[in-house]
């Protein structure tokens, strides 16, 4: 498990194959795979997951990035950005 993900590899909201994705059965839609109609749905723990819908990545993932993206770890020289703003939470 790396920061709290249990799923790397695997989309949260999809459906089909060993990366529960397929390109032509987007997040909640319906679609045919084999002759069967599935659908591609939402797991129940989005926060354990990197990608959400085989595109985009999960909140919880977006947010470790922005924390260390804000925290300076990947500037050079490193600095904080956020300590040059006046951040609030929402």
């Amino acid at each position: 498990m790396h920061a709290g993900f249990n799923q790397t590899i695997r989309a949260c909201c999809g459906v089909g194959g060993n990366y529960n994705y397929d390109a032509n059965i987007w997040c909640g839609s319906t679609g045919t795979i084999n002759g069967k109609t599935v659908v591609a749905k939402a797991c129940t723990d989005p926060d354990s997951y990197i990608i959400w819908d085989g595109v985009h990545w999960t909140d919880h993932a977006n947010r470790l990035i922005t924390k260390a993206i804000l925290g300076g770890k990947y500037l050079e020289p490193a600095f904080s950005i956020a300590s040059q703003c006046d951040l609030q939470p929402f």
